[in-house]
């Protein structure tokens, strides 16, 4: 949508971010790296797969015979974009990536461009806030890059891959990785594609609670919000807890229309009721026939590091404190009469959760000794810091006890080691405090950016969702950082991008303050100086001074990826995502030399001549490196089996460790009758026999190869009574079985 007028469409915001991921997908098209090819290999091979279903829900290309158990809606769309264009998919996977990145950065450069207009009462000029909200979001990386700059200084730095990669593995045993780094990396994957529709589901949110709109038009919207809400559970089912409760709040704000508290309530129990009732429905053939393989959740046993999460996180949030504290966003919008009882009874009952919540989970006492004590201190320090946040001029005695407060806070939990639980908490309860201190739905819908991702950080402290890397001590949590954070940084970008856009916008030529006149609170509007004054001033340099810490990442780690290919690569002339398969090669057993150029030729005649889904067999090297699946990665087809790894998220690992060992015998063992099972077995039509088959390691024996040359020489005793030979180019063959 236009913003300020006609000048600087979202549409602008697009293109440019879509522009600049499209010329580093230019600069390095690879689809596959045997150490850093990421989970590229995957996503492709999902979209050619979905290219090929002729039915729903789609087969999985790395598990003949089976579905895929995968939320793969959002690689959905992308296949339904290949069809509808007709771009080959090779050519289409590197323009999908830069695509959602560019739908991204336009939703945040709208909702910010709305929030800011909003709460300023059109104050600020919206162009400012949505080129801030792109800037925070998708091109300022984490402190990582800068703080290796400061720590390395004086010492010139020595720039290598690793500068790209470390960022993403900010905090110890987790993924923290964030939109420029997803788009840098390269990889199509879940929470890239859900990004642009977490963002829909917000602006819908706020749309609903600042209009004041009808009954009829609030349908629409809710209607808007179910399908947004279903489409995320279908393709990143991570993202629906939080959204969900997301899309709640601003119901309840504009359920106000209705009446009183209670009568809210009502309404709004059935309004967001019915919108997930609706967006269950409107995926529910998805949700049949998907078996969540882990829906249990486990106990953290040690809290993160406040230096690595500050590492990640401390860019945005202290962007959003200075400027939350200088720029006096929330004085334009109105307090509640009540806004005090509010922001105590809302420390109240979070104590009294705490109180319930050991007695009725005692083992908990053994979560760090004193953890739920912390959890109580932390909370009334933030209802304190809350109480000052959100008056209008706040006196020296709630400040000093505010301070007093969470000095003595601090220092309790500095011997705990549980400070980002804690810090989460203050988040989490400031946020809930600004969203019901306000009569303005705007600034309630700041609050809620707020208290969601301190809820987000703080219930990953105590909470991770057990997955098939729960027996990992140091990695058990990896993937619940990783999705939560991602969360986080979406939301503090937000919140982070609204307060520093007024901070920049605002003069003092405009001084608003309120009131209370015993009843309701009065605005008063006063005309002050002309010139900034030295806060605003100070508070905007330190501000400029972390975003360029975070900029320090892209400018430091965007070559290093750019370089991360196979050696040997031409200049970059094309965006063909196997174009790596003319030239790359890896070593394999006693370093023989595995090339992929004559499999490129074979995958090029199956595009020619084979129709349909026919079961292929070809390696499966490597529990993720997928150093055998080229053709079902490709081609679509499904093989035997590909990544295992991937399909142990899929399914339960006992038959993917048989079919593991049928693969490797069906290439190993000279056993005619052997190899005759196993075909008749899965059912395999084709074969195929390459560099990759003859010459790889075994992955689990490095000091064997994959598969005897005896194995290999079997398949020509089998011509002309099982086999044929329908495609031969120098080391690769493909055989055709005879039905």
């Amino acid at each position: 949508m236009p913003v300020n007028g006609e000048r600087w469409p979202s549409e602008f915001a697009f293109w440019a971010v879509f522009a600049l991921f499209l010329v580093l997908r230019f600069l390095n098209p690879d689809s596959w790296h045997p150490v850093w090819g990421g989970e590229k290999p995957m996503e492709f091979a999902h979209i050619n797969a979905l290219l090929r279903a002729p039915t729903f829900p789609p087969f999985d290309p790395w598990f003949s015979g089976g579905i895929l158990n995968y939320y793969y809606y959002g690689e959905y769309l992308v296949a339904f974009l290949i069809k509808l264009t007709g771009v080959p998919s090779e050519y289409a996977f590197n323009l999908a990536q830069p695509t959602f990145m560019g739908l991204a950065a336009s939703a945040m450069y709208s909702l910010v461009g709305a929030v800011t207009s909003r709460l300023s009462r059109d104050r600020v000029d919206p162009l400012v806030g949505g080129a801030v909200g792109v800037l925070l979001f998708c091109v300022m990386g984490n402190l990582d890059a800068a703080w290796r700059l400061i720590e390395g200084f004086p010492d010139a730095p020595v720039f290598s891959f690793d500068w790209t990669w470390s960022a993403s593995r900010a905090v110890d045993g987790g993924i923290t990785e964030f939109p420029y780094f997803t788009g840098l990396y390269g990889d199509l994957h879940a929470h890239l594609i859900a990004l642009p529709i977490t963002l829909a589901v917000l602006g819908l949110g706020f749309s609903l609670a600042t209009s004041g709109a009808s009954t009829r038009r609030a349908v629409l919207t809710l209607f808007g919000l179910a399908l947004a809400i279903g489409s995320i559970s279908a393709a990143n089912a991570w993202d629906v807890p939080v959204y969900a409760v997301v899309m709640v709040a601003p119901v309840f704000l504009w359920s106000r229309q209705f009446g009183g508290f209670f009568v809210r309530l009502f309404v709004t129990f059935v309004a967001a009721g019915s919108t997930g009732l609706v967006a269950y429905l409107l995926f529910r053939p998805f949700h049949q026939n998907f078996v969540a393989l882990f829906n249990d959740v486990g106990r953290v046993t040690h809290g993160t590091g406040i230096g690595q999460f500050l590492l990640h996180f401390g860019g945005l949030l202290a962007i959003l404190g200075v400027a939350l504290a200088a720029s006096g966003l929330l004085s334009w919008s109105r307090p509640k009469p009540l806004w005090r009882d509010v922001s105590l009874a809302v420390c109240g009952i979070a104590i009294a959760a705490g109180v319930g919540w050991q007695i009725v989970r005692p083992e908990l006492a053994s979560f760090e000794a004193g953890v739920t004590a912390t959890i109580l201190l932390a909370l009334l320090a933030a209802g304190s810091l809350a109480l000052v946040a959100v008056r209008a001029r706040a006196d020296t005695f709630n400040v000093a006890v505010s301070m007093v407060i969470v000095g003595v806070g601090a220092a309790y939990l500095a011997g705990l080691g549980w400070p980002v639980l804690v810090l989460g908490g203050i988040l989490a309860i400031t946020g809930a405090v600004i969203y019901f201190s306000f009569d303005d739905a705007s600034a309630s819908f700041f609050g809620m950016t707020i208290a969601a991702a301190g809820s987000i950080v703080a219930g990953a402290e105590i909470f991770f969702v057990v997955d098939d890397l729960a027996t990992l001590p140091d990695w058990y949590r990896m993937n619940t950082i990783f999705k939560l954070y991602y969360q986080v940084w979406t939301l503090l970008a937000l919140a982070a991008a609204v307060a520093l856009t007024i901070l920049i916008a605002r003069r003092r030529s405009i001084v608003t303050s309120w009131t209370f006149t015993g009843e309701d609170f009065a605005e008063s509007i006063e005309s002050g100086a002309t010139s900034d004054s030295n806060a605003r001033r100070g508070a905007i340099a330190i501000c400029v001074v972390l975003i360029a810490l975070g900029l320090a990442y892209p400018a430091v780690a965007t070559i290093p990826r750019i370089e991360q290919r196979f050696e040997g690569h031409p200049s970059p002339t094309t965006l063909d995502a196997l174009d790596w398969m003319r030239y790359g090669t890896i070593a394999g057993f006693e370093n023989q030399q595995i090339s992929f150029e004559d499999d490129l030729a074979a995958i090029e005649w199956f595009q020619d001549n084979v129709s349909g889904t026919p079961v292929i067999a070809e390696a499966s090297i490597g529990p993720y490196r997928g150093n055998g699946s080229r053709f079902s990665i490709a081609l679509g087809l499904p093989a035997m089996l590909g990544w295992d790894r991937h399909e142990r998220q899929q399914r339960y690992y006992p038959e993917i460790a048989q079919r593991n060992a049928d693969v490797r015998a069906l290439y190993d063992s000279t056993d005619i009758e052997r190899k005759r099972q196993i075909i008749a077995t899965y059912g395999i039509e084709y074969i195929i026999v390459g560099d990759v088959e003859r010459y790889s390691a075994d992955p689990e024996n490095p000091g064997r190869p994959y598969a005897s040359a005896e194995g290999i020489q079997a398949f020509e005793s089998m011509l002309g009574v099982d086999l044929e030979i329908v495609f031969e180019q120098n080391g690769t063959v493909v055989y055709r079985v005879i039905r």
